[in-house]
């Protein structure tokens, strides 16, 4: 239940007696006893004091138990924050709030260590010097330079030179590791040297990192005249057809709907393809599209160069290999689920009833930041943001019970700093290139700690930072 304006009033006069603090407390149990207190004043409904009563009970039962309660204040802007960790062993009144993280992003990390190559010069191939694009033609480096992508990726170091001399490749690399720019710069290298329509076909899971590789592809095409279409579910076939029409260079598809259109659009086939890439292809064939992947091999020339980008290697990535490559390079940066130096993790146990106040309390705390909530579900992602929203903040939803333009608009006012708040579902948590996000906050918990490695990696900003 969300409180009116005239209930948080209230609700602040009752707390009124409160004293306020004015010196750092040492005791951990009235830190956070406080803690409670200030973030159920913002939160709360009818019975605060009762509920506060409750709360004062559950501490002094907590340091009953045990006194070593350790807290920290949170400071405006931290750059790092310690949350209560409870040692109770009555464990039974408390529950995992939220692991929560904070990105460090000063400018000399920036400097030294914007690419992981960077650090291990002596791996990088003759023919691609980290420094630049070697390779790529001069029209296409005076787009990754208005980018400011300066400095290659390591999968784009391995990538890169295969690619170009005109080999398939199979890519082992994790989100966020700049693969779109991998496979992007030799297919638009190749439509320049030979101007085709319908020249490349990129295959994603999702629909939201169709567009986000549609808009890479229109970033680095914007000079040379480049037409994208993007053919994703949630949108009317009518007006994906006349796009496809237009015959456009690349299409950025969903499997199941660009099967819908190869078997019902008159006139639309894929005979004179050039290049076919499979993004996040674990991910896809996770989500059982092998049967469409197997229509779409069908239908597109063998005749063709194919890019395989995965997290991991499955045995369903590998038959895929093996039906869709011929003869490939095989390159691996894989980081086997590990988090970036410059992530600092954190977790907070609280009484899992007030999970709400305690997520209120840290946001406003850290007002100012750029952050991402992490849900379980998609009413719950869609009840936190209603409460935020009640409380004056600046958030929006994303998950999947959207239509598709609410949640391409959830997700253009985050990336454009409209918003600051991106309450989400595991929908956005891998693929997605999210930049200068400060705070993730795991408000449910991943059972699979991959699912918390590609939480946490939507921090990316290219080209300072690498996950």
């Amino acid at each position: 239940m969300i409180a009116r304006r005239s209930d948080q009033g209230n609700t602040r006069a009752q707390l009124s007696s409160i004293p306020q603090r004015n010196q750092r407390i040492n005791d951990g149990a009235h830190a956070a006893y406080e803690v409670e207190a200030r973030a159920f004043a913002r939160v709360d409904v009818n019975k605060s004091l009762e509920k506060l009563n409750k709360i004062r009970e559950h501490i002094k039962l907590a340091t009953s138990v045990t006194p070593e309660l350790t807290t920290s204040e949170l400071p405006p802007r931290p750059q790092m924050i310690v949350g209560a960790n409870l040692t109770c062993k009555r464990r039974c009144f408390f529950r995992l709030l939220a692991v929560f993280s904070i990105f460090d992003t000063d400018d000399e990390y920036a400097k030294n260590s914007s690419c992981p190559a960077k650090q291990d010069n002596k791996n990088c191939p003759s023919s691609l010097h980290c420094s630049s694009f070697k390779g790529v033609c001069e029209a296409l480096c005076e787009a990754c330079s208005r980018l400011d992508w300066k400095i290659p990726t390591k999968i784009q170091i391995a990538a890169l030179p295969h690619a170009l001399s005109g080999r398939d490749v199979i890519g082992l690399a994790e989100t966020g590791s700049g693969k779109t720019a991998a496979f992007a710069l030799p297919i638009l290298q190749s439509l320049l040297d030979t101007p085709q329509k319908l020249f490349g076909l990129v295959l994603t899971p999702t629909r939201e990192l169709a567009f986000q590789i549609a808009q890479q592809f229109e970033a680095l095409g914007a000079g040379i005249g480049l037409v994208v279409a993007v053919i994703v579910g949630g949108v009317d076939m009518t007006t994906q057809a006349l796009a496809l029409a237009k015959r456009p260079h690349i299409i950025v598809a969903t499997p199941g709907r660009l099967v819908d259109h190869l078997e019902n659009t008159k006139g639309f086939n894929l005979r004179a393809l050039k290049y076919l890439v499979m993004d996040e292809a674990d991910r896809i064939l996770n989500m059982d599209f092998e049967v469409e992947l197997d229509k779409i091999l069908r239908v597109i020339p063998k005749d063709r160069r194919t890019y395989l980008f995965s997290a991991t290697m499955t045995k369903k990535v590998a038959k895929l290999e093996r039906a869709s490559l011929k003869d490939p390079a095989r390159v691996e940066v894989s980081t086997r689920y590990k988090t970036v130096d410059k992530l600092r993790q954190h977790y907070l146990f609280i009484p899992f009833k007030y999970k709400e106040a305690y997520l209120v309390y840290l946001l406003n705390e850290l007002a100012g930041n750029t952050a991402i909530v992490f849900c379980a579900t998609c009413n719950g992602a869609m009840q936190i943001a209603m409460l935020l929203r009640q409380l004056g903040m600046q958030a929006v939803p994303l998950h999947g019970q959207m239509g598709q333009e609410k949640r391409l608009g959830s997700l253009n006012k985050f990336k454009s700093k409209v918003k600051d708040i991106l309450v989400c579902t595991d929908v956005a948590s891998r693929g997605l290139d999210i930049p200068h996000v400060d705070l993730v906050i795991n408000y449910d918990v991943p059972s699979q700690s991959k699912d918390y490695i590609h939480r946490v990696r939507l921090w990316h900003s290219f080209p300072s930072f690498y996950a």
